[in-house]
């Protein structure tokens, strides 16, 4: 049957071709584990107690996330001293934000997803709310509840505008009408010079 579905251009997913997938994506996620722990956090370390040693009273930019604002403050080498070692988890932090977006993807993708009696139990809103968090865009300010249907009234409302000038413009005749009224030269009063 493969040889078959393969000579009519029908994908067949095979268990081989499935845990290929999920081998590369172990391969993967153990890399970025290993450069972590091997490049990054070493350096990241080094440069802290660089820094320990070396700073003088700094002041730096602190942004309040709650009321959008800068905070200016002292920092001096006593602040950035204690115990423990800074774990770099980024790279792990966003792949996995990846993988989940992707996992939420292939679920709506599958039968199960596209089901309407399933659907009607997933909120929209929540959905949007969900993914403006994992991909960290509230700033953007992208996902608000039903935004879509103010912008489609706007465009429909601007839309309406503008098939109405068009119809004023074809409804307004070109040229003369019998209501104008055509000057001729001795309605201007002009006298000839001789």
């Amino acid at each position: 049957m493969h040889f078959l579905a393969r000579c009519q251009g029908i994908h067949v997913a095979t268990p081989a071709a499935t845990s290929d997938f999920s081998t590369q994506r172990a391969h993967f996620q153990s890399k970025i584990a290993q450069f972590e722990e091997q490049v990054t956090e070493p350096l990241l370390n080094f440069m802290l107690e660089l820094a320990k040693r070396n700073m003088n009273k700094t002041v730096i930019r602190v942004i309040d996330d709650e009321f959008k604002i800068s905070v200016f403050q002292d920092l001096t080498a006593n602040d950035i001293t204690g115990a423990g070692r800074i774990k770099p988890i980024a790279a792990r932090h966003f792949a996995e934000k990846a993988e989940f977006i992707q996992n939420i993807n292939n679920f709506y993708s599958s039968g199960v997803g596209m089901d309407p009696e399933v659907r009607i139990h997933l909120s929209s809103v929540k959905l949007a709310d969900m993914i403006n968090s994992v991909l960290d865009a509230e700033d953007y300010e992208i996902f608000t509840p039903y935004i879509r249907l103010t912008e489609q009234a706007e465009a429909q409302k601007l839309q309406g505008v503008q098939q109405e000038d068009v119809m004023m413009n074809a409804m307004t005749p070109a040229g003369l009408t019998p209501d104008d009224v055509e000057l001729a030269a001795e309605d201007f009063n002009v006298e000839e010079q001789p």
